[in-house]
């Protein structure tokens, strides 16, 4: 029974052994994985991936940023090519003036003519839908930079210029002097009398030159501070709160007129020490050719010559249409 008993349990010994094997040991040390984690090759994977994009992300980046620069670049030398093309000493070769052929019926109109031929722009002879009137048209090139090899762009200048005989102008006016004030002032027309066709030609020069240079001078309001002049006279005026130095801003306008010195702008505000009572004095007047001329009789003290003269009808003019008028694209001086 003995005997029995002990082989019994050496059997159920065997069994238990053999059923639950003994489990490894588990690594100790700063290198053990803890329980749950993904095994290592698992792990690294999305690290990968994640450096991979931000590569990626900063590889477009840098192309995007180079894209731009060279955008900025080819900009900025587009408009310093168009800036060069509207200088005035090269507009005038971008304008075409257009004459209608029935000028050519006068036996004098070679002088003129040869007056435009000495310009620098082009002309033409081509039907026009006012008979013996003269139009503009301005030719761009649609890339400045390369105006050679590019196409050109027209647009049509909206100023019109029309001969008429005297007879024929007085049929058209009641009065000779009213008729011509509506015409300059409600009808934007300017009225020239000339007596030689050699007035005429300088008279086409002059406005060619004026329509060339337009752009140009718009070109140079849009700057900042376009209104300073150079020189010493582009200095800022200081103008304290009760007003003092006001009186000085206003002279310094009046003078950013052409051909208009330091003395004939400080004759102007000395009669009119501001625009208010310049405006106020508009009103006053009876007639519109009086307002034209309100300025012309002012007297001007010459510091170099010693000889005093007057402001003149030309400037008169201009300083009340440029103080009157709603047009931003009316040409005050015609002889520029």
């Amino acid at each position: 029974m003995a005997g029995s008993e002990r082989c019994r349990r050496a059997r159920a010994a065997w069994e238990v052994s053999d059923s639950e094997p003994e489990a490894e040991p588990k690594p100790r040390g700063p290198s053990a994985a803890p329980e749950g984690s993904p095994p290592a090759a698992a792990a690294a994977r999305p690290k990968r991936r994640r450096a991979a994009g931000e590569a990626e992300a900063r590889r477009r980046e840098r192309q995007r940023r180079k894209e731009r620069e060279a955008l900025e670049k080819r900009e900025k030398r587009e408009a310093a090519a168009a800036w060069r093309l509207l200088r005035p000493e090269r507009c005038l070769r971008l304008l075409e003036v257009c004459v209608d052929p029935g000028f050519l019926e006068d036996p004098g109109s070679d002088i003129w003519i040869e007056a435009l031929s000495s310009l620098e722009c082009k002309h033409s002879f081509e039907p026009q839908a006012i008979p013996r009137s003269i139009t503009w048209r301005r030719n761009m090139p649609s890339v400045p930079s390369a105006p050679d090899d590019c196409m050109v762009k027209t647009e049509e200048e909206k100023e019109v210029l029309v001969l008429l005989e005297p007879a024929d102008f007085l049929k058209r006016l009641y009065s000779l002097t009213q008729a011509q004030v509506v015409l300059q002032l409600w009808g934007n027309i300017d009225v020239q009398f000339l007596d030689t066709w050699q007035e005429f030609g300088e008279h086409v020069s002059a406005l060619t030159k004026a329509i060339a240079r337009r752009p140009y001078k718009s070109q140079l309001e849009m700057q900042e501070l376009s209104f300073c002049t150079a020189g010493v006279s582009g200095r800022g005026l200081r103008v304290e709160k009760d007003g003092t130095g006001l009186w000085q801003v206003w002279k310094r306008q009046i003078q950013q007129f052409n051909r208009v010195s330091p003395a004939t702008a400080a004759a102007i505000a000395e009669a009119y020490p501001s625009p208010s009572l310049l405006v106020q004095a508009y009103e006053e007047c009876s007639t519109e050719d009086e307002k034209l001329s309100l300025l012309s009789n002012i007297p001007v003290k010459s510091d170099i010559s010693g000889k005093d003269h007057r402001v003149g009808p030309d400037l008169s003019r201009r300083i009340y249409l440029f103080m009157v008028s709603t047009n931003p694209d009316l040409i005050l001086d015609l002889t520029v």
